[in-house]
């Protein structure tokens, strides 16, 4: 039974591999069909001119070849998946089959929406990331369903080995971002520089990671390869790169893409996912022989960044922008606007962790967090967060305009210095930090307008009266644990005037919610959603108000979080 067992192991690996070659070759594919400008050489989906087989001539077969081989790697992975669901004991890698058949049905139905609707941009930049995404995942089925994997290792005992695997992941993610800077430079929504920046931060990575191999001197035998091909792969990734850079250049006014021109460019995107390829061999590699444990720092890091926070910025800047754009939507300047954000949030987010580690160690819904949980050093933390922000300020003022970094540098330094250290001081925290928490939709609609308006302000005005029932929501359900760590939000020393608040703060929210309408911002539609989504709303708030539970206190809560995105996508409907 063992050696049936083994042997059914054996070809599921070699199956993987398969699969893995085979997304490789779609990959290489839709870079054929990008390169020769063929994405609308055939106009319906998902048949081509309505038939499985149409005339073979032109740029259809780019077209054509790249759908049927999509098809194929799709039926590869369901297979795929349904082996590792029978046969694969970790629940783990089952998942990773799960989510790359996710991924790949996902796949389909983006590549089908950049025929329908016309090659739009954002769907054609998220066409690409998520073939190197689904690339990545396969790649990782075939390494850890091969024999090698299933062997018992030693790990790595010198004091060094632990930053093996974070180095390792870091620069693959560097890859992974350069690979979207790509995708979104070959879709003329980003121009050459963020390309050429992001190439330095992944050959800075790549060969910090690579020094880290072989600077050590035992047991790097099983890094060695991965390293040395990683090693490889930059250097000709420089090369491919500035040859595609210089042929492009030489081409330039071209009625159509030359042979040069489209083969180079297509080995400097397969070059690329091989790249992603072999940092990500490095980085399970170097995850083994350190101990997976170490794989967990990353965790840790991306943890003070408060994700579930950040997400929310980030929704809110995207509407602002999109709500706030004169005209057509810039999508290089919206990438650009949500990158540069999207640092300077998860940097502040860190720095407000590094100030509050004490307070965090006294409330039981914080105490394990990376700090104060001692699982990172304060001065790395501190460190990191300072660098995310200043680098999501720099790339705000250089790439979008110099409003919008302000507004992002004033954001993070009043959540810092006034914000922060008034929680332990005075109930009046909560309206303090709602000035900074609002920012956010305000920095979106400069970002689009590079100006301030009165329409933008009463976006600005919005989220300012939504966070007070918000927050005083969470502060009531988390009332002891503040009272512990003595920081003084006003549901722990005034239940009455926290009632209070909610109401007035709620039905200044519902009447402010009109006024967009008012002054053409979005129509009808908009006015009635947002009516009926404040008025239910103010609704768990007044319960809030009169009975003051813990139970109210969660239903506000819990309307809060889905009263704001669905007033955003109010505001986006009607804008269509």
């Amino acid at each position: 039974m063992t050696n049936a067992l083994a042997g059914t192991n054996v070809w599921l690996h070699r199956f993987a591999v398969f699969t893995a070659c085979a997304a490789f070759c779609l990959i290489v594919a839709g870079a054929l069909v990008t390169s020769n400008e063929a994405g609308l050489a055939v106009p319906d989906w998902p048949l081509s001119y309505g038939s499985l087989t149409p005339p073979w001539v032109g740029n259809i077969r780019y077209e054509h070849g790249h759908r049927m081989v999509a098809t194929f790697v799709g039926l590869l992975t369901v297979v795929l998946a349904l082996w590792l669901w029978r046969r694969e004991e970790r629940r783990w890698v089952r998942r990773l089959g799960w989510a790359a058949l996710g991924a790949v049905v996902v796949q389909g139905l983006l590549g089908g929406m950049t025929v329908l609707f016309l090659l739009p941009p954002a769907v054609s930049i998220a066409h690409a990331c998520l073939a190197q995404g689904f690339f990545a995942l396969v790649v990782t089925l075939a390494l850890v369903t091969g024999p090698g994997w299933r062997r018992t290792v030693k790990p790595l005992s010198d004091p060094g080995a632990s930053r093996l695997p974070v180095l390792a992941m870091a620069a693959t993610a560097a890859v992974f971002a350069q690979l979207a800077l790509g995708a979104s430079l070959r879709h003329k929504v980003l121009g050459i520089a963020p390309h050429l920046a992001g190439a330095a931060v992944v050959v800075a990575l790549g060969i910090y990671a690579i020094h880290a191999v072989f600077s050590r001197q035992t047991g790097r035998l099983r890094l060695e390869w991965p390293a040395g091909l990683l090693a490889a792969l930059l250097a000709a990734q420089l090369l491919l790169g500035l040859a595609s850079y210089m042929a492009r250049e030489a081409a330039r006014g071209a009625s159509q893409p030359l042979a040069a021109v489209v083969w180079i460019t297509v080995a400097h995107v397969a070059a690329g996912a091989v790249t992603l390829a072999a940092s990500l061999w490095l980085s399970w590699e170097a995850a083994r022989l350190c101990g997976l444990a170490s794989v967990f720092v990353v965790r840790d890091y991306l943890e003070l960044t408060k994700p579930s926070v950040t997400w929310l910025i980030l929704m809110s800047a995207a509407v602002g922008f999109y709500v706030g754009s004169p005209e057509a939507l810039d999508f290089g300047l919206l990438l650009t606007m949500f990158g540069g954000t999207a640092l300077v949030a998860s940097g502040t987010a860190a720095l407000n962790q590094w100030m509050e580690r004490d307070a965090d160690g006294r409330m039981r819904r914080t105490a394990s967090r990376p700090l104060p949980g001692g699982r990172l050093e304060p001065r790395r933390a501190f460190w990191f967060g300072l660098g995310l922000a200043v680098a999501g300020i720099a790339s705000l003022a250089a790439a979008v305009n110099l409003l919008t970094a302000g507004l992002a540098a004033f954001t993070c330094a009043s959540y810092l210095f006034a914000y922060t250290p008034l929680k332990s001081r005075t109930t009046w925290c909560t309206l303090v930090g709602a000035f900074p928490g609002a920012m956010p939709i305000l920095i979106g609609w400069t970002g689009a307008r590079n100006e301030l308006s009165l329409a933008g302000w009463i976006l600005y005005g919005l989220l300012f009266l939504w966070q007070f029932p918000h927050f005083h929501a969470i502060a009531t359900l988390y009332r002891e644990d503040y009272q512990r760590a003595g920081i003084l939000m006003l549901p722990t020393v005034d239940a009455k005037a926290t009632g209070r608040q909610i109401i007035g703060f709620t039905a200044a929210l519902v009447a402010l919610s009109a006024v967009p309408s008012l002054l053409g911002v979005s129509g009808n539609v908009y006015l009635a959603g947002a009516l009926a989504l404040g008025a239910a709303f103010f609704y768990f708030g007044w319960q809030v108000a009169l009975q003051g539970t813990r139970m109210q206190a969660r239903r506000l809560l819990q309307a809060s979080v889905f009263y704001l995105p669905l007033v955003y996508g109010l505001l986006v409907i009607d804008k269509l």
